[in-house]
């Protein structure tokens, strides 16, 4: 390490310890800093340092009632503990908090500073008992329902409590929450910790890009780091806190997380919740002398306590962790689709991204590709979040496969020029995997349809492209996924011994909206990048409207839908309200009466029409329409054929308050049945299993 940097090292040190802090306790600071930076800084992450300022102006907040309880214990090392107070203290975290701090029989100036700390939770040893005796007496008077274990050589980064929290509370099974923890250089220090069959461990990522995208999504782990790390009180009950047979300090986190394991729940990596760790600065980082010794002989207790469940522990391996650092106990999943799905924007990706949560919660790990390399940074976000490892795009699948190619279980190559892009490299560099063409909806029917409508033209090219293409890769992969049955059925006329399944979209249930009377208007939503619904739009606006409006004066309709083109928004006026994009369509389905969906050709299931019966507002549409649904005329959607029989359908039912009611209660109530999470996951779970991939119940 070049002496100038040594040098800026202590300036810092200088600059912002306490007044009087001797020149041994800078100098050893300085050197315990030192050796945690031996590589090149990683430039891309900005890591924050917050300055510790004088005791007699440092506090933190203290709630009332808090929701967690922060633990940290300290020894001497008053410049680290409150650099890491104030850490906490400029958060701004929203969650109410406690900060417990427990001196284990400090010797510094740690006594006479902590009891000025405004806010703070204080605990005093008479004796040291170690860092596990001074954890466990932080946790006895923790009030919060969340514990989070913080050593005090970390500086806590923006969002770090919020993050933790957020995940345990997503999923009562989620028991324990790690930070991803990097030096103070910006270089990565742990994205989640594997265990060996011999009880060795493995930092996985140690020293390498914290913003490359193996370390940034939420997972299952064998352990986190004990250096911050969240706990559901109700498992620290049940454990009996951190146990004693690891005093005084060394896998006492590990031993708790495959306890949480032992007594039903998860133990997962969140790496929105980022803090700054000192590695070393309590203990060194020797294992022969010192309390560092322990790590050896901790080693062999943790080996003999969990004896039967490290024999399930993959052998040492510390050249390629990827495989064993993500504990998915249905194996690996691979998922290829055009884009990061923008599930506001369009049916499709309303699917797949429902799909790619189901898969995860069968049991699989999930990894999805995005094929035009886009990185659609918020909806890349919402599946990092929700436990999906987004690579960057097809250059990144030589270096996945690579490491994780010989356990993948099954891979999902969605819509056909992606399948048709991708399905060489998979067979050649995965050949033992199972291989699902998801065709989302068939192309060649959407566009013989259209073909039809306009008379041929580029329509008719495109379907009979589409027809070869769609019916050699359910020929070349060994299962084929449709969105509907009708279009299982096509295939299963062109191709009788295809291995075809239906897996539809999905829709939550909505909360019941305002009644008949409180509602006005009606919906018309689609993407206008599609052909099907600039041509409904038109049909709705130019035919249909005008004779609705003819028997209803004043009605509005209402166009949503994202990109919206000239001809479109030329539509406005007259009792038309173009909309474009809306991000939220919740409150336009709690305002109107109806919706419509006039499609004269098009293929799959349309998401319109499933959403809009979610929301309970009764859906009037075409054959078309209704395609994938199991809906019956006049029970739960009402379906005609032509510009006269649609509007006088839509004036009946808009008028009539009985008919209105039953409709929505019995589309709310049709959706739920058959395309709920609930529902689609059992259709998968079914699925994978007759592939040979168990799942979770």
């Amino acid at each position: 390490m070049a002496v100038s940097a040594l040098h800026w090292y202590r300036g810092q040190i200088e600059r912002f310890a306490p007044r009087g802090t001797p020149q041994r306790t800078v100098y050893g600071h300085t050197v315990r800093i030192a050796r945690t930076l031996v590589r090149r800084p990683v430039e891309s992450t900005q890591v924050t340092l917050g300055p510790v300022t004088t005791p007699s102006v440092l506090s933190v907040p203290l709630a009332a009632e808090p929701e967690v309880s922060i633990v940290i214990p300290v020894h001497n090392q008053w410049a680290l503990t409150a650099s890491c107070l104030r850490s906490i203290a400029d958060d701004d975290a929203l969650v109410p908090f406690e900060v417990i701090v427990v001196d284990d029989a400090s010797t510094d100036e740690t006594i006479e500073e902590l009891p000025k700390v405004a806010g703070l939770v204080g605990v005093q040893l008479g004796e040291n008992e170690g860092f596990l005796g001074a954890v466990n007496a932080g946790i006895a008077v923790a009030r919060g329902r969340f514990v989070v274990l913080l050593n005090n050589d970390t500086v806590c980064q923006s969002g770090w409590l919020d993050a933790l929290v957020r995940t345990a509370k997503e999923d009562e099974s989620i028991g324990v929450v790690g930070a991803k923890l990097v030096y103070p250089d910006g270089r990565l220090q742990e994205a989640g910790g594997v265990i060996w069959s011999d009880a060795s461990g493995h930092n996985y990522g140690r020293d390498q890009n914290p913003d490359d995208p193996r370390f940034n999504f939420v997972r299952d782990v064998d352990y986190c780091s004990g250096a911050c790390l969240l706990v559901r009180r109700e498992l620290l009950d049940a454990v009996g806190g951190l146990d004693t047979r690891f005093a005084p300090a060394y896998y006492e986190d590990t031993d708790l997380c495959f306890a949480a394991r032992a007594h039903g729940y998860r133990v997962v990596y969140q790496p929105a919740a980022v803090v700054c760790h000192l590695e070393g600065a309590s203990n060194g980082t020797d294992v022969t002398t010192g309390i560092k010794h322990y790590q050896v002989l901790n080693q062999r207790t943790f080996q003999e306590k969990w004896a039967e469940a490290l024999s399930a522990q993959g052998d040492p391996d510390p050249a390629h962790p990827r495989l064993t650092s993500w504990r998915a106990p249905a194996g690996r999943a691979l998922v290829i689709d055009h884009q990061v799905p923008m599930p506001d924007h369009d049916s499709g990706s309303l699917r797949m991204f429902e799909i790619l949560q189901l898969l995860g919660d069968l049991g699989l790990g999930v990894t999805f590709v995005p094929h035009d390399g886009a990185a659609l940074d918020r909806y890349r976000a919402d599946l990092l979040d929700r436990g999906v490892e987004v690579l960057g795009g097809p250059g990144d699948l030589d270096a996945y496969l690579e490491d994780v190619g010989s356990a993948l279980r099954v891979v999902i190559l969605s819509r056909p020029t992606v399948a048709w892009a991708n399905y060489p490299m998979i067979r050649s560099r995965a050949p033992g995997t199972t291989l699902i063409y998801d065709t989302v909806d068939l192309h060649y029917l959407r566009e013989q349809g259209r073909a039809d409508h306009e008379g041929g033209g580029s329509a008719k090219y495109n379907a009979d492209f589409h027809y070869g293409m769609e019916l050699s890769l359910a020929r070349l992969t060994d299962q084929t996924w449709t969105v509907s049955p009708e279009e299982r059925d096509v295939l299963l006329g062109e191709l009788p011994d295809l291995g075809v399944e239906v897996v539809p979209n999905v829709h939550r249930d909505e909360p019941v909206g305002p009644p008949y009377e409180d509602r006005s208007g009606i919906l018309f939503v689609g993407s206008y990048d599609h052909p099907p619904n600039r041509d409904a739009a038109h049909w709705l606006v130019d035919e249909i409207f005008p004779l609705v409006r003819a028997d209803v004066p004043g009605i509005e309709l209402h166009l949503v839908g994202s990109n919206p083109t000239a001809d479109i928004e030329a539509m406005s006026g007259e009792g038309v309200i173009v909309h474009g994009w809306v991000p939220d369509l919740s409150a336009l389905y709690r305002q109107v009466r109806l919706s419509v969906a006039p499609l004269r050709f098009g293929g799959g299931q349309k998401g319109k029409v499933g959403e809009s019966l979610a929301f309970g507002v009764p859906v009037v549409t075409t054959p078309v329409g209704v395609q994938g649904f199991a809906l019956e005329q006049g029970y739960d959607a009402m379906i005609a054929d032509s510009a006269v029989d649609l509007a006088k359908v839509l004036v009946d039912v808009y008028c009539d308050r009985e008919r209105w009611t039953d409709l929505s209660v019995h589309g709310r109530k049709t959706v739920s049945l058959g395309y709920s999470p609930v529902s689609v996951r059992h259709t998968l779970s079914r699925i994978l299993t007759d592939l040979g991939i168990p799942t979770k119940p």
